[in-house]
């Protein structure tokens, strides 16, 4: 038999790249969503698609909450990327520094929250801004969403 002991190192590293690169692709995934630029043509923001079954008139105040927001969801972003690189320098080590690791993870992780505090601004602000029949059509057709 083997022992359990010469495995657990590089089991734990292994764990930790994983949670390391599903945070980092998580991330990058919703901040690529909520960041991307705005114009009534544009793909591969959500809240485009989004707004697309809404009247013209309500896709621009969309347009304009989203526009007032993205600066600051950029900026937010753009932090959140550079914090990973403490990932890999506490990782390219030997040995590895796992309380480096650590740490790091935790710094993108509160980056991130701060960047989702953001994204749940922007909602709140598009559902201030928003007449009751655009957000009762955008909840029913995120509900249709979902259920497909």
């Amino acid at each position: 038999m083997m022992e359990t002991g010469r495995f657990t190192r590089p089991l734990a590293i292994a764990l930790v790249i994983s949670l390391a690169l599903n945070v980092f692709g998580a991330s990058w995934y919703l901040t690529r969503e909520a960041t991307s630029n705005w114009t009534a043509q544009s793909q591969g923001s959500w809240i485009t698609r989004l707004a697309e079954v809404l009247p013209e008139q309500d896709q621009q105040t969309v347009a304009d909450v989203v526009g007032a927001h993205k600066p600051r969801m950029e900026e937010l972003f753009t932090d959140m990327r550079n914090a990973t690189g403490g990932i890999w320098d506490a990782m390219a080590v030997e040995p590895m520094d796992e309380e480096g690791v650590q740490a790091a993870l935790a710094e993108v992780r509160a980056r991130q929250d701060l960047l989702h505090l953001e994204l749940h601004e922007t909602l709140l602000d598009l559902g201030r801004n928003l007449p009751l029949s655009a957000r009762q059509t955008l909840a029913e057709h995120t509900a249709q969403r979902r259920a497909q």
